[in-house]
C-alpha cells in the first residue's frame, strides 16, 4: 500500500489570505517601479527643458548681438555729458557697461543708477532700457543755494543740507550767499545731509528767507552768514532787494542758530522793518537774538 501512495499527498495547500497578500505585494512593487520610472523620466524631461530654456535665453536673448548696447541716450547737464557718463559706466569693475560690447539685457539698471548716484553732484537719476540697443539716462544735478568755506569757496550746499564739490561758476544761480565756517569743511562728508549744527542753521535760514513774504519797501536776501558756534548765532549780512529803502546798502543782523528761535527772530526783524518803513528810518544793524529790547543801529 505504501508504494501506491500519491506524491505530494502530505503537502498542505497555501491559505487563500496569504496568496492574496502576495499578489497585493507584487502589485505594489510593480506600481512603485512604474512610479519610479515616471519620476525619473519627469526629472529628465525637466532637466532637458531647463537646459534648453537656458540655452535659448543665452543664445537668442541675452547674448543676442541684436541687443548689444549701441547708443547712450542722455540729456546732458551742466557737468555731465556723454563722455563723462560713459566713463562712469565703464569704470565700474564689478559690472562695467561698455557701448558696443555689453548686452542691454545683461545690465542691472538698479546698480547702474546706484553708481551714478555716487557722484556727489547728482541729486537723482533714472535709467531705462529702450530695446533693442539703447540705454536712456536722465540725470538731475544738485542745485546750490550757497557757497561754503573758510574765506574761499570750498564746496556748495543744496536746500537739503548736502555738501557737494565746487567745480566752477557754470550753472550757478549767482549771486549765491556765502556761508563762512572758521576752520573750513574738510572734515565734513559730501553727498549726504550734513550734521553740522551751524551749516544746518544757515541752510534753514537761507531757505526760510528765500520763500518768506517780504515787508514791502524792505525786501532782502542773504548775502553772507558767518557761523558763531560759541554764541550759537549767525552773523548775517543782508543784501537789499529792489525797492528797499530801509537798508539800501545792506545790513548786519544777528540771528540764532536754533531753527525755532530763528523763526521767532525773523518775526521780530519783520516787525522792526515794518516800523522803519512806516517812520521812514534806516537800519544798519539789529540783534534779533534778543527777545526784548532788541539792539538796533540806524
Amino acid at each position: 500500500m505504501e508504494g501506491n501512495e500519491m506524491p505530494g499527498k502530505d503537502v498542505k495547500p497555501m491559505p487563500v489570505e496569504a496568496t492574496m497578500q502576495k499578489v497585493r505585494r507584487q502589485r505594489r512593487q510593480r506600481i512603485a517601479t512604474r512610479m519610479s520610472l515616471l519620476v525619473v523620466c519627469a526629472l529628465f524631461l525637466v532637466a532637458c527643458l531647463a537646459f534648453l530654456s537656458v540655452w535659448f535665453y543665452r543664445v537668442f536673448y541675452r547674448d543676442n548681438p541684436h541687443f548689444i548696447l549701441r547708443e547712450l541716450l542722455l540729456e546732458e547737464t551742466v557737468h555731465y555729458n556723454q563722455k563723462k557718463v560713459q566713463r562712469i559706466l565703464e569704470g565700474n569693475a564689478e559690472y562695467p557697461c561698455v557701448v558696443g560690447k555689453t548686452s542691454l539685457l545683461n545690465m542691472d539698471l538698479g546698480k547702474i543708477r546706484a553708481e551714478i548716484l555716487k557722484e556727489p553732484t547728482v541729486k537723482d537719476a533714472t535709467v531705462r532700457r529702450i530695446l533693442p540697443n539703447t540705454l536712456e539716462i536722465d540725470i538731475k544735478e544738485r542745485s546750490a543755494i550757497a557757497i561754503v568755506g573758510a574765506g574761499k569757496a570750498e564746496a556748495l550746499i543744496d536746500e537739503d543740507g548736502i555738501l557737494f564739490p565746487y567745480i566752477d561758476n557754470e550753472g550757478l544761480n549767482l549771486p549765491l550767499p556765502f556761508v563762512l565756517k572758521d576752520g573750513g569743511i574738510k572734515s565734513l562728508p559730501k553727498g549726504i545731509p550734513t550734521e553740522d549744527i551751524g551749516i544746518k542753521g544757515a541752510v534753514a535760514l537761507i531757505n526760510e528767507i528765500s520763500t518768506r513774504k517780504k515787508v514791502e519797501g524792505a525786501g532782502y536776501a542773504v548775502n553772507a552768514v558767518r557761523l558763531n558756534y560759541e554764541r550759537e548765532r549767525m552773523e548775517t549780512l543782508l543784501r537789499p532787494l529792489s525797492g528797499n529803502k530801509v537798508f539800501p546798502k545792506g545790513a548786519q543782523v544777528l540771528i540764532p542758530l536754533d531753527r525755532e528761535k530763528m523763526l521767532e527772530a525773523l518775526v521780530r526783524l519783520d516787525a522792526i522793518l515794518e516800523r522803519k518803513v512806516k517812520e521812514r528810518e534806516t537800519l544798519s544793524f539789529a540783534d534779533v537774538t534778543l527777545q526784548y529790547n532788541v539792539s538796533t543801529r540806524d
